[in-house]
């Protein structure tokens, strides 16, 4: 990764077992490894607590990628978020 990330997302779970879901893990990993191959990440993640994860990517076009990509799988496990936040990095 030769880009500066410039956007962050901030996810808080229900949840631990909510962050943790397999399906929900393995979905994500695919599509982690996926956004990376594609320099949309960095693959780095930082959590902040137990139930909020926060990850760094390219631009606002990426984030929001992956927020609605969350947002999709989250729904198709009956999985509740309480909150998706996208920030500049500063």
């Amino acid at each position: 990764m030769t880009n500066p990330m410039t956007k962050t997302t901030t996810i808080t779970w229900s949840s631990v077992a909510d962050q943790d879901h397999s399906g929900i893990d393995q979905a994500r990993q695919e599509k982690l490894m996926e956004m990376t191959l594609l320099d949309k990440t960095d693959g780095t993640s930082l959590d902040v607590n137990s139930t909020c994860t926060r990850r760094f990517w390219l631009d606002a076009a990426a984030a929001e990628e992956y927020a609605t990509f969350i947002k999709e799988i989250s729904l198709s496990f009956n999985i509740v978020i309480v909150s998706i936040v996208i920030d500049d990095i500063v």
